[in-house]
């Protein structure tokens, strides 16, 4: 039971970090907003506390390594683009 709530958390949370992905592809002002940020923030730490789930509580069958590369790959991702948007917020602002 706790394998497939942890199946359907992975997939419900990739498909939160795919949709913030394609939100700073095409309009990144939306996540520059308070909700947009708490989202962000949320979605990164939900990834993190299931990743650490999977790690303690899947074994290593097939299923089990898809899922537990799937929410540490796209969480990767999540805070890949957290830490780009940094740097070119600080590059933007440094400019004349």
């Amino acid at each position: 039971m706790l394998k497939l709530l942890l199946f359907l958390a992975s997939i419900t949370t990739a498909i939160v970090h795919l949709s913030i992905f394609l939100i700073w592809l095409f309009d990144w002002t939306i996540l520059t907003t308070e909700t947009g940020l708490i989202t962000w923030g949320a979605s990164i730490a939900t990834g993190v506390l299931i990743y650490a789930l999977c790690r303690k509580f899947i074994d290593a069958d097939k299923c089990g390594i898809f899922t537990k590369r799937l929410i540490f790959t796209s969480t990767l991702m999540t805070v890949a683009l957290a830490l780009l948007s940094a740097v070119i917020e600080i590059a933007v602002r440094s400019m004349p």
